[in-house]
């Protein structure tokens, strides 16, 4: 078992080299990348995917914006792509969620190496 909120937890060394998956907590994704997984699949809330021309998204939106979830996730991720943290193998919207203000993005991540700082671009 690993509380992947947890930086500090000593079984993150099973992590290595794994596909792992990490669900709408960011610090999850902060802290397995830093093990070296060989691919990780993260669902977060993305202001970027919602649009206010959908009343469907009004829901999303709300939560996201007074949750205070970062609003630029794609845009982060696109850019540690391009400084070459990141393989960004896909960006998708999640089609399904638990409750209406539960919409995400989908972002397959791959070879995010040892040792990478992504905290200096998701805040």
């Amino acid at each position: 078992m690993i509380d992947l909120a947890d930086p500090h937890h000593p079984n993150y060394t099973i992590l290595s080299g794994r596909d792992v998956l990490t669900y709408y907590c960011l610090e999850q994704f902060r802290n397995v990348s830093r093990t070296g997984p060989y691919r990780v699949m993260h669902v977060e809330p993305a202001a970027e995917l919602l649009s206010f021309r959908r009343p469907a998204d009004w829901a999303n939106l709300i939560y996201v914006r007074s949750q205070h979830y970062q609003t630029s996730l794609i845009g982060n991720f696109q850019h540690m792509r391009d400084e070459r943290m990141i393989e960004l193998m896909r960006t998708e919207r999640v089609t399904f969620a638990a409750f209406c203000h539960n919409g995400a993005l989908e972002a397959g991540l791959a070879k995010c190496g040892r040792g990478v700082n992504v905290d200096e671009r998701i805040r």
